[in-house]
């Protein structure tokens, strides 16, 4: 066993291979590790770096804003501040993660004369110069600049609202899978890693450094530019194993080129509508090229899309349209990209939902006589709040009912909650809109009839809107 801050009673680090490769150190089960149940909670970052537009906003120990029933819709951005070097000689971190850290590697493009290392070196003389840090070795900080690079994760809120950057040299010790046995979520300036299945004792854990949502040749690329290391995963060797190479390589530049073309489309500033305007287009010719079953399964880069989409039309409060994309994305996204429903994407996809329902339904609370108003919630009479209601019973108890069933039970006691915030965000939030519902008379004897029609009615405002953005008549 190697000395390592992600030793623990559950894991402890040791040499590692992927598919007979040595990968270098990795984390390891102790014990059989059921799932849902905590791998390794880790504390303070030795460094977090967050965006510079969100510095004013955000805590600098907990990563949020302090509340979870709102929307965020800021753009991530270039990470340019708010680096925290943190010593074990000024008390802020322990002697042993500091060691640690210095102790982590970095790959060899980020030295010698590469452009990589250039580019370290004018960020060490930036540091050095606007920080009045002139003390600072500009070896060890261009060397903090590549061990950042190589073992850095998205720093996000409880709620997975992206933050800037994190690293933390346990967390370091985590190989990626596209197909892992762990994830992990941040939770008032913790890390948690959690089992989403049964992990069995000696078996090696795997996180995603990436968003594994996309075909093999788009998570190849992203990982070989952001991370200079070739996937050799068992799902990777798989896919390239049992599908055509021909494929492989189109479906990659679809995707690749649409990331490309959604950058394009939000970086100028224009209003959320003009943007959301774009992207719709931007399905529609994505329909008409791809011959492949993501355009219809909602799948990425389909995804991706709807994604912007929902936070640009967010961006300008029009959130009774905003919710209609995140109603596609629970009732049709989710599920094809994440089979099991207690994964904790489900989960935190489906809070942001609910948010969007919300704020949907003081819109509509506000405007008066629906038939006023073109917007689907409007034409089908749909009640915002009361959907949020099912979802969050979802999201709770496995069912849109709100009770506690047989045939539920046991699978909720698989459902994989990110970290304990959101978890207690969505309990707390069901009880109030619960409380609201019983006052409007919605949930006494027509309580089934309502379910009944408000499943009706939101999945035929999915099916029309799909149809609409393929036809784009949005």
């Amino acid at each position: 066993m190697v000395t390592s801050t992600a030793n623990s009673v559950r894991t402890e680090v040791r040499p590692a291979e992927q598919n007979g490769i040595s990968i270098g150190l990795g984390v390891f089960a102790k014990t059989n590790i059921p799932k849902n149940n905590d791998v390794l909670v880790l504390d303070q970052a030795a460094i977090a770096l967050v965006e510079e537009k969100q510095l004013q906003n955000i805590c600098s120990g907990c990563y949020d804003v302090g509340k979870g029933g709102s929307i965020d819709i800021r753009r991530s951005g270039l990470v340019k501040a708010c680096v925290q070097f943190l010593c074990w000689k000024n008390g802020k971190i322990a002697k042993e993660v500091w060691d640690e850290f210095n102790s982590l590697t970095f790959p060899d493009i980020y030295e010698g004369e590469s452009q990589e290392a250039k580019d370290h070196a004018l960020m060490t003389k930036a540091v050095m110069e606007y920080g009045n840090l002139k003390d600072l070795d500009p070896n060890w900080t261009k060397e903090l600049f590549g061990k950042l690079n190589a073992n850095s994760f998205t720093l996000t809120s409880a709620y997975g609202r992206r933050r800037g950057v994190y690293l933390h040299p346990g967390a370091a010790r985590f190989n990626h899978s596209c197909d892992p046995n762990a994830s992990y979520s941040f939770d008032k300036g913790k890390l948690y890693v959690r089992a989403i299945r049964d992990i069995a004792k000696d078996e090696q854990i795997f996180i995603p450094y990436i968003d594994i949502t996309y075909s093999v040749d788009t998570r190849r690329h992203e990982l070989k530019d952001r991370y200079r290391f070739g996937c050799r995963c068992t799902r990777c060797l798989h896919e390239t194993d049992t599908m055509n190479p021909e494929e492989i390589r189109k479906r990659g530049k679809i995707e690749q080129s649409t990331n490309s073309e959604i950058d394009e489309a939000i970086k100028n500033g224009d209003s959320g509508f003009t943007v959301a305007w774009r992207l719709t287009n931007m399905i529609r010719n994505l329909s008409e090229k791809a011959d492949w079953d993501a355009v219809n399964m909602q799948q990425q880069p389909l995804a991706a899309i709807r994604a912007e989409m929902m936070l640009s039309k967010a961006q300008d409060e029009l959130y009774k349209m905003s919710a209609v994309d995140a109603a596609i994305r629970h009732l049709r996204t989710d599920p094809a990209q994440y089979a099991d429903e207690g994964h904790p994407m489900r989960r935190e996809h489906a809070l942001e939902f609910v948010y969007h329902l919300l704020y949907a339904d003081k819109i509509m609370e506000m405007q008066g006589d629906p038939k006023n108003f073109d917007t689907p919630f409007d034409i089908h009479e749909i009640r915002p709040l009361f959907y949020a209601w099912m979802v969050l019973n979802w999201m709770i108890y496995g069912n849109v009912q709100g009770e506690i069933l047989a045939d539920t039970r046991e699978k909720m006691n698989e459902v994989v909650w990110p970290n304990p915030t959101l978890k207690g965000k969505a309990e707390s939030d069901v009880a109030w809109v619960t409380e609201d519902l019983c006052h409007a008379g919605m949930l006494w004897e027509n309580k089934a009839k309502h379910i009944e029609v408000h499943s009706k009615k939101m999945e035929e405002i999915v099916k029309e809107t799909i149809e609409q953005e393929k036809r784009n008549t949005w």
